[in-house]
């Protein structure tokens, strides 16, 4: 008996997930989206003795007690890598305090006189200072991602739909399938 026979009228992972038995993760794919995938996927195998003899709620309930724990596990391992890029950043903060005083001493003298005769001397004499205080206050924050390369990796992998549906279906393949072909 093939895979995709066993599993026509009722699937796998529909039963699975109506019976909570895959992580809740998988919310956003419904169990007939799994089932069609891994159908088209391994829908030719050969079912082990197991497979042929159990009904689909026992091998659900089978798989669900062999790995439920080791797919929340690692979907929680890969989700907690993809927070830890969250807050991955560097963040520089400046601080620019400018003092200008700027002192302008100016002393303008207009002196007119004439050949021996006082009456026409003209001492005026004009004397200014100007003070210029400028106080500027600046700060600047650059914040910068910071991401290794193997982080980005580790998040390309969860990101791809197939990530963790590739785990699923190699250990239900190693439960029920046989491991040759015709």
């Amino acid at each position: 008996m093939y895979v995709y026979e066993k599993f026509a009228e009722q699937g796998l992972f529909t039963t699975m997930q109506s019976k909570g038995l895959l992580p809740v993760e998988f919310d956003d794919l419904s169990g007939e989206q799994i089932d069609l995938l891994y159908n088209n996927l391994h829908g030719v195998r050969q079912l082990a003795r197991i497979g042929r003899d159990l009904t689909v709620d026992q091998i659900a309930e089978l798989l669900g007690n062999l790995y439920y724990k080791k797919w929340t596990d690692n979907l929680a391992y890969y989700a907690t890598k993809a927070d830890l890029l969250k807050g991955d950043k560097e963040t520089v903060t400046e601080n620019i305090v400018d003092d200008n005083m700027m002192v302008d001493e100016r002393t303008s003298t207009n002196s007119v006189s004439a050949y021996n005769d006082d009456d026409f001397v003209n001492n005026d004499k004009d004397d200014s200072t100007n003070t210029i205080d400028t106080d500027n206050k600046r700060d600047r924050t650059l914040t910068r991602r910071m991401m290794r390369v193997s982080d980005v990796k580790s998040l390309q992998e969860l990101l791809q739909n197939n990530f963790l549906c590739d785990i699923i279906f190699v250990d239900v393949n190693t439960v029920l399938t046989l491991k040759i072909f015709e």
